[in-house]
């Protein structure tokens, strides 16, 4: 699965939940770059509030260097204006090939737990989409087990 098709499918998922989506969003700051910043997805609710999302698709445990790309291009963003606010909540967005309900390898559980905390400390929350065969079950974690947890069904 490709990064951008993993993307649309969490921005079609978004706005049938009636969130507003932003793609490819320029902080203001960065506009008249040659070669400005780019925030994969910016998306929005009234009872929610701004979300700035950086995702990337791992299908391999060596991917530490994705993890690590995707904390410093949030460091990069988030003191930035994106139609004049600051974002306070930024999430990394975690895609895999994988099915929640096929009972997912110890270790990749273990590798997601660790993320979770581990994002916390940098103030990012861990964000992935579950999606079931059965597509009724599908929501996206943000943050899940923690006191920041939320859940979009």
């Amino acid at each position: 699965m490709l990064e951008k098709d993993y993307i649309d499918k969490i921005q079609s998922f978004l706005e049938n939940k009636n969130y507003k989506v932003y793609r490819e969003v320029i902080p203001d700051e960065c506009k008249n770059w040659e070669q400005p910043y780019r925030v994969d997805m910016i998306f929005y609710r009234e009872d929610v509030g701004w979300y700035g999302v950086e995702g990337k698709v791992a299908n391999t445990y060596r991917s530490g260097s994705k993890v690590y790309n995707a904390i410093q291009q949030i460091k990069k963003y988030r003191n930035l204006h994106y139609s004049g606010k600051i974002i306070n909540n930024w999430c990394f967005l975690f895609g895999s090939n994988h099915y929640e309900e096929d009972m997912l390898k110890f270790e990749e559980q273990g590798i997601k737990i660790f993320l979770r905390y581990f994002l916390l400390k940098y103030k990012i929350f861990f964000m992935e989409y579950c999606e079931y065969k059965n597509k009724n079950y599908n929501h996206i974690s943000i943050c899940p087990y923690t006191k920041q947890s939320r859940r979009i069904e």
